[in-house]
């Protein structure tokens, strides 16, 4: 491990914005060299507390807070860190990216006094080459409010071909799917707005697709056309949710499968997880409830008395699409919750967003750790 850069001056503004710009530009050389960039402690109880941990996090290196006695910004130290299942006491870990992070290519000749974006890339790789999680720091280093355009290309690793949902933190905002295809119609682009002191961490999660095969049996007519109405799912996987560096939670790569090969839409995801928390988990659509046509007649319908009003509040309609399990157990329900992400209110045409809530689950199932200290975690998508 070794020192990335000089000191910064708590009481000195300005040298705030330019520590994090020297650690970043001095990481082009100190990536090379196997060892760990340092990029200095700093206060949480400050008012860059948030711009130095947004920094320290997606750094791949260590994080030091060196605060006050009783000054401690607990739910910012939160934000970086997360519990372990380690036997009694709980063991408190780092969210660490495994590769270490740098300045971006683009920005590498931007000068410093050019009213830019500070853009700051890492990558957290999984267990297949083909898989990864892109994270960019974007740090607003001038002395006044700035908005960019900042295209999918900027992200480290990103791959032609593949598809990309992109995560704001803190805001939370998800973009819809990107490529750098250019054939695509969506723009790959992100507008990013920061003011005085601003941050925003980006992250770009492969989009994973499950295909329902083909049905091997001949079919009537009318089961071709159910067969052809049939979409693929798409998952992404967005690691713990309300944490900083949340992709780097992840362990391996995330395993997509089909419950039964001949011909079920039911999708199986199942994620490794090396610390507790919310976790995210992306779906593009869930399946609409198929309604039976009426039958045609010439005969006019008497008029029918309203339904009866429901004394019991039914169900949330994603609970008949969603079942996940924790050691091979089903979790309580309340540690489950879903929300729309674009279409309309009624949410058709939109995707879906899945939080579950690990860290409460396996405290309310009273799960023990075994001989492995990673919490695996499977979800059924039908």
């Amino acid at each position: 491990m070794v020192r990335n850069s000089d000191d910064f001056f708590p009481d000195v503004p300005s040298s705030h914005p330019f520590h994090i710009f020297a650690n970043a530009h001095t990481s082009l050389l100190t990536s090379h060299l196997n060892v760990l960039p340092d990029w200095d402690m700093f206060q949480t109880s400050h008012p860059y507390s948030s711009y130095h941990a947004a920094a320290r996090a997606i750094s791949g290196g260590p994080i030091y807070i060196t605060d006050t006695p009783g000054e401690h910004s607990l739910p910012l130290i939160a934000s970086m860190t997360a519990t372990t299942i380690s036997p009694t006491p709980p063991k408190t870990i780092i969210l660490r990216p495994n590769n270490i992070a740098k300045c971006i290519e683009q920005s590498v000749y931007t000068p410093y006094q050019a009213r830019h974006f500070l853009q700051i890339g890492n990558y957290h790789s999984g267990s297949t080459a083909s898989y990864g999680a892109s994270l960019l720091g974007v740090f607003n280093v001038s002395e006044q409010a700035l908005t960019e355009l900042i295209p999918l290309a900027h992200f480290p690793g990103v791959k032609p071909g593949e598809r990309y949902l992109v995560r704001a933190h803190p805001s939370g905002d998800i973009s819809s799917p990107l490529s750098l295809d250019a054939s695509d119609p969506v723009p790959s682009v992100l507008n990013v707005a920061l003011g005085l002191k601003g941050w925003n961490i980006l992250t770009a999660y492969p989009i994973l697709s499950a295909t329902p095969p083909p049905s091997t049996s001949t079919s009537s007519a009318e089961k071709k056309k159910k067969e052809e109405k049939k979409k693929t799912t798409e998952l992404a996987v967005l690691g713990l949710l309300h944490k900083l560096s949340g992709a780097a939670a992840v362990v391996g790569t995330p395993k997509v499968e089909h419950l039964n090969p001949t011909g079920s839409e039911n999708v199986k995801v199942m994620i490794t997880l090396k610390a507790l928390g919310v976790l995210g988990v992306w779906v593009s659509s869930l399946p609409e409830p198929e309604q039976e046509p009426e039958p045609q007649s010439d005969v006019p319908k008497a008029p029918q008395p309203p339904p009866p009003q429901p004394q019991q509040q039914n169900p949330p309609e994603w609970q008949n699409h969603i079942l996940v399990l924790l050691r091979g157990r089903v979790v309580p329900v309340s540690t489950v919750s879903a929300s729309v992400v674009g279409g309309n209110k009624a949410g058709k045409g939109g995707s879906v967003l899945i939080e579950i809530d690990v860290e409460r689950a396996w405290r309310e199932m009273g799960l023990v750790a075994g001989w492995g200290r990673e919490v695996e975690i499977e979800m059924i998508v039908s």
